[in-house]
């Protein structure tokens, strides 16, 4: 819905997710009524009139562990989040453990017992700023 009343249309007739201006100003009411975001609705906001410090994340200077502090800082963005998001800043160094991880590890390391997080970090710690490439590889060459 957002991308249906927000995003700008192409030629082709497709719509693009729209800018963070215009999430900002549709505001809270039209995430809550058009979108039905429900709670997450002022956090979208929120997120959008502060995209401006996520472009400044992308600065490679910026040491990871500054860099996921400043994530946690948004408001809805919670440890995993901000995993996933150094990933995609391409910052490989975090493991964004959910629960597809915790079976894997499971599965592969743990005899089918439940690993803590700090198992499954201490696995793939040789790794250092590459562990969660490591662990997409060990998933893919495990299985396929």
């Amino acid at each position: 819905r957002t991308v249906e009343h927000l995003g700008p249309s192409h030629a082709d007739g497709a719509r693009s997710f729209p800018s963070p201006e215009a999430v900002r100003d549709a505001g809270v009411a039209f995430f809550k009524k058009v979108v039905r975001a429900g709670y997450r609705s002022e956090a979208l906001v929120a997120l959008a009139e502060r995209a401006y410090e996520l472009e400044a994340l992308y600065d490679a200077a910026i040491p990871t562990p500054e860099v996921r502090k400043q994530l946690l800082s948004f408001r809805g963005i919670g440890p995993y989040a901000a995993a996933t998001m150094l990933m995609l800043l391409g910052r490989y160094d975090a493991l964004a453990i959910d629960s597809e991880v915790r079976a894997f590890v499971s599965r592969t390391y743990c005899e089918g017992r439940h690993p803590s997080d700090a198992e499954v970090r201490s696995i793939y710690a040789d790794w250092g700023p590459w562990r969660y490439l490591a662990y997409i590889q060990d998933r893919q060459a495990r299985e396929g």
